[in-house]
């Protein structure tokens, strides 16, 4: 009974066994932040778990995504430097 709910501590940190992860109590603050970047830097897409959501399917969804945005962008670049 108590394996399943079994926790270790290092540090200051605890680690739940069987437990999903959870972002932390700043995640509005990382997303901010890298929807600035995003804005701010043309040419940067950001990708993973930390957008989106924790899960496997999530993750490689998000990939997919910024895939996506990397081409339309490469895309639109080349568009802009043929010559007229």
């Amino acid at each position: 009974m108590f394996s399943y709910y079994a926790w270790y501590s290092v540090g200051s940190h605890f680690y739940w066994s069987k437990a999903f992860p959870l972002y932390g109590r700043d995640y509005q603050s990382v997303l901010e932040a890298i929807d600035k970047m995003e804005k701010n830097l043309p040419g940067f897409f950001y990708a993973g778990n930390h957008k989106g959501g924790l899960s496997v399917g999530k993750s490689i969804a998000s990939g997919c995504k910024a895939a996506d945005l990397v081409i339309s962008y490469l895309d639109s670049s080349s568009d802009n430097m043929k010559p007229n």
